[in-house]
């Protein structure tokens, strides 16, 4: 017998591989075969009695590593369209769906933690690494920052390295670990009581009598619930996950990584006995005992961020994706699928509803709604008949006038915090932009610090008096004068969540300030620990980047203040508009969540754009009639389907003559005439990483010739220089 093996690597065809007599081998089994000189895990994807026409030795399984499939059929059907529609090998797919820690015979009780050998000489360690080994001097300002706090795995992971830089400093003994032990179930110490279902408002009753019935007959049903902020969404989930639990199902609620907050995750546990979590913070220990409970039926509700999709289900009965409009849903890196839609592929594969929703859609998804794809039910009010928040919208230019200078805070943003501080209630504020300042600038010459491996500014860091590029996290000690000119007065122009926290806490000096962002979010426990002191009241002031937009119900918060309404329109792509829009409703739905009705301010340097004037009035609609007008005249989505094939190389010349010969091949396919090329020109972004980037864009007005491109760019794309990183994405949700 022989086995058809897929492996997690960018090649299209399956490996044939000979059964030992002594081992019993399924599809959807994992195996460990040879693969040239190297050893590799692959999946069984069929057994077959003998191979025709092999031109090769076929040589034999190492071992096999389950006792049961880890791949139902359902799973392998899912696996084949993501690999046929994102263009990725089966066995890449295969491998986004077997997370790795299920390679792992066993899992160490403990967890090590970092933390500096010698504080005493830690500076000078520091300044003694930074010209010859630039990353172990990063990983030692890291460490020393959050000092016990982090694992390597962590610091792997925000600096974007292998271990290498931290063996060598464990070697040297400048780095020591500390160990604790680890809760191989973490969720066991939320407490939480039973609490009483509320009462249903009449449109959440409407809703759930249309949706019940479609969990009992479980059928493949897609609905997109769209309820304004408050009006009660995850309500209607809960009803609909009742009954496929009392049906002896379960649920997948699949949630972006921002929002799955103790919170969240709480207010499942009160209503769910069984409940399990999956998100990238946990062990490896900790998701293989959330992933065996689920692979042995032991969960009735599963709650994660787009890996979660695929959980080992067997008797999966509903399907969520909550907050369906986030970008966070598509992965970057191959394979570059977007879990909403697989999640609508996998509902339907399996025969089951789905439901989608959101105070703000993806266009495509009310699109969807229009041409009869998804059944589309509304919530207009807020429950309990509370007040959406007033918004007031600051036109920033003439508050610079009016103080003459530059300023960050409004009068009445001002005005209105103080006024909410000194009821006893709390605020949020949002700036989508972390760090202390935006730009580093001469301003006799202009010079601007860049980073040296990418064509992007520097962010001033003012803890350390560094600055940072966000993209490879490259960072140097700015010059107290200027390289170019000499000029002794640099400018910390522009501003991070950094300088917003310093300049609040002069203002209210009595008051608790909280920072929330990646800087500060690091080590076990500390989103957690910041959450619960807000909810008790003993944080006024919560700041802080897109990880406050979402998952967060306070009812104490009476006033949320935009600082900068402008982030996101400033960068270029066609979804700017759209994301403006959804940001500004999502954080203005955080006010008023209470008895007190809440206020919002809008600061912007645009008042009168069309994202900005119909977000303020949460009127989807109109927005939806401008934007969709918008699109449709040049030709974007939800109107056409796109393709971007993003090259990417340390040779730019080579960059551009590989976009160049990519151009030509698909202007010469006979189907030409029907799509529209856009490029090949630089990308927004044009260095990363020392890599040059140019990008096509493709624009098809129907699936079957965006299905024909990708193939055909497929085939064009295994002749690339072998020095080039040429990646396909279809469908892509952002084109920077």
């Amino acid at each position: 017998m022989y086995a058809q093996v897929a492996l997690p690597l960018p090649l299209k065809q399956l490996f044939s591989y000979s059964i030992p007599e002594d081992c019993t081998l399924e599809t959807g089994m994992r195996v460990k075969v040879p693969f040239g000189r190297r050893t590799q895990i692959g999946v069984c994807i069929e057994t077959v009695a003998q191979i025709e026409n092999t031109k090769f030795r076929i040589k034999s399984i190492h071992e096999v590593i389950d006792t049961k499939p880890v791949i139902d059929c359902a799973m392998l059907e899912l696996a084949k369209w993501m690999s046929q529609y994102y263009r990725c090998s089966l066995g890449e797919a295969l491998e986004t769906m077997v997370p790795s820690f299920l390679q792992q015979k066993s899992y160490s009780k403990t967890i090590a933690y970092l933390q500096i050998a010698a504080h005493e000489e830690i500076e000078q360690q520091i300044e003694q690494l930074q010209t010859k080994f630039p990353l172990q001097a990063r990983v030692l300002k890291l460490v020393r920052e959050f000092d016990g706090e982090l694992t390597a795995k962590s610091i792997c992971n925000r600096l974007g390295i292998s271990r290498s830089a931290i063996k060598t400093l464990l070697k040297k003994e400048l780095l020591c670990e500390r160990f604790e032990e680890q809760n191989i179930n973490p969720f066991d110490e939320i407490e939480v009581e039973k609490v009483e279902k509320p009462q249903l408002s009449r449109e959440q009753q409407s809703i759930v009598n249309n949706l019940l019935p479609v969990m009992r007959e479980q059928r493949f049903f897609p609905a997109l619930v769209h309820g304004v902020t408050g009006s009660g969404k995850t309500e209607i989930y809960m009803r609909c996950i009742e009954e496929v639990v009392d049906n002896k199902r379960a649920a997948i609620v699949l949630v972006p990584e921002i929002a799955l907050t103790p919170q969240t995750v709480t207010r499942f546990k009160q209503r769910f006995a069984n409940v399990a979590v999956l998100h990238s913070e946990l062990t490896n220990a900790q998701r293989n005992f959330q992933w065996q409970n689920i692979l042995q039926n032991k969960a009735d509700v599963i709650i994660g961020p787009r890996s979660a999709l695929f959980a080992p289900v067997s008797n999966l009965g509903l399907i969520v994706v909550d907050e369906e409009h986030e970008p966070s849903f598509k992965q970057q890196n191959t394979p570059r699928y977007n879990a909403r839609d697989s999640a609508v592929k996998r509902a339907q594969i399996s025969d089951i509803p789905i439901i989608l929703g959101s105070a703000t859609p993806a266009l495509e998804s009310y699109y969807n709604t229009d041409t009869d794809k998804y059944n589309l039910f509304a919530l207009h009010q807020r429950v309990g008949d509370k007040k959406l928040p007033h918004v007031s919208v600051i036109d920033m230019k003439e508050e610079c006038r009016d103080h003459k200078k530059f300023v960050y805070f409004s009068r009445i943003l001002l005005n209105d915090l103080r006024a909410a501080l000194d009821k006893g209630q709390q605020a949020i504020l949002f700036l989508n932009r972390r760090g202390f300042a935006t730009s580093l600038t001469c301003p006799q010459c202009g010079y601007n610090a860049k980073c040296d491996n990418c064509n992007i500014a520097l962010t001033y860091h003012k803890k350390h008096h560094t600055a940072i590029c966000h993209y490879c996290n490259y960072d140097y000690i700015p010059p107290k004068s200027c390289p170019v000119c000499s000029c002794p007065a640099i400018l910390y122009a522009g501003a991070g969540t950094q300088k917003i926290e310093m300049m609040l806490k002069k203002i209210f000096p009595e008051n608790n300030i909280v920072r929330m962002d990646s800087d500060t979010m690091v080590g076990k426990g500390k989103y957690e620990d910041v959450l619960s002191r807000f909810g008790k009241g003993e944080i006024d002031i919560l700041l802080g980047t897109q990880m406050i937009a979402k998952g967060l119900d306070f009812p104490n918060v009476t006033l949320v203040g935009i600082i900068s309404a402008d982030t996101a329109l400033q960068v270029p792509d066609f979804r700017a508009a759209e994301r403006t829009f959804q940001l500004i409703v999502q954080v203005a739905g955080r006010s008023g969540r209470g008895e007190v009705a809440g206020k919002v301010i809008v600061q912007t340097y645009h008042p009168d754009h069309y994202a900005i004037q119909t977000a303020i009035h949460q009127d989807y609609h109109s927005f939806l009639k401008y934007e969709m007008g918008q699109r449709k005249d040049i030709g974007y989505p939800p109107f056409a389907k796109l393709l971007r094939v993003l090259i990417q190389g340390e040779k730019e010349q080579l960059v551009i003559d590989e976009s160049l010969r990519i151009s030509r091949c698909l202007r010469q396919d006979k189907y030409a005439k029907n799509i529209q090329i856009l490029g090949p020109a630089p990308a927004p972004i044009d260095r990363i990483k020392n890599r040059y980037r140019h990008h096509l864009i493709i624009k098809c007005q129907s699936v079957q010739l965006s299905m024909h491109f990708s193939v055909f760019l497929d085939r064009i794309m295994e002749d690339s220089h072998k020095s080039l990183r040429v990646s396909l994405d279809v469908d892509p949700i952002s084109l920077v």
